[in-house]
């Protein structure tokens, strides 16, 4: 019982600071001293809520989502009043990150229950966290750009359909115990949705820039 809340307590740990840094890599909104403080505050807030929740309550990763998401943005972005939509953005990346991250966690242990291995391996958890940090870390200018061209509002939308898919996705998921129906409805949902919302965003920029084309030579 005790080593499972340090095993928790330590993942919590890692995935809260994987989220703030995640999002002060994108926004790049971290500018004064007292944006440093208030991000420990955040930080160490979203911490003991999680701890509090995971002792308490059976579901809380959707409520500790949304409160990481509105305190950045109303910090940031309406207090600070930083770009809006960059700030939603990266609150939004970040959170949609997290679940591809859940997902992938729920399709290894999935795995490990068919093979009537130990489900439970926070070890996994760590590892697909530091692949995000990673991703983030390396792609970070890229989706800032896209949070702030002329097309940030598409991306934006993007970002926000990914998230809602994911998150009836785990909501699914929270609910059947059956490992293989699990894993083949996993993969194929995020794969389809994943390749939808790209495919969407492709066809929407490669209309508007024919549209602006025409423009140019009317």
């Amino acid at each position: 019982m005790i080593l499972g809340l340090i095993e928790q307590t330590t993942f919590i740990i890692i995935s809260v600071l994987f989220d703030i840094l995640s999002f002060n890599k994108i926004s790049q909104s971290v500018k004064k001293k007292y944006d440093k403080l208030f991000l420990f505050i955040f930080t160490l807030s979203v911490v003991l809520l999680n701890i509090f929740c995971v002792i308490f309550f059976n579901r809380y990763d959707l409520i500790m989502t949304l409160y990481e998401i509105l305190g950045l943005y109303i910090y940031f972005g309406l207090i600070r009043k930083n770009n809006k939509k960059l700030i939603l953005g990266s609150a939004m990346f970040f959170s949609l990150v997290d679940f591809i991250l859940d997902v992938g966690d729920k399709l290894i242990n999935s795995l490990f229950l068919i093979f009537k291995l130990n489900s439970r391996i926070y070890l996994w958890d760590i590892c697909l966290s530091i692949i995000g940090i990673v991703f983030v870390y390396r792609f970070n200018s890229q989706i800032r750009m896209y949070l702030t061209d002329v097309n940030s509002t598409i991306f934006l939308g993007i970002i926000i359909y990914l998230y809602f898919s994911i998150e009836l996705v785990n909501n699914y998921l929270f609910f059947n115990q059956r490992p293989v129906e699990v894993a083949n409805i996993l993969l194929s949902l995020l794969m389809l949705q994943t390749i939808f919302a790209i495919v969407l965003y492709m066809g929407i920029i490669h209309i508007q820039r024919e549209i602006k084309t025409k423009q140019q030579q009317l």
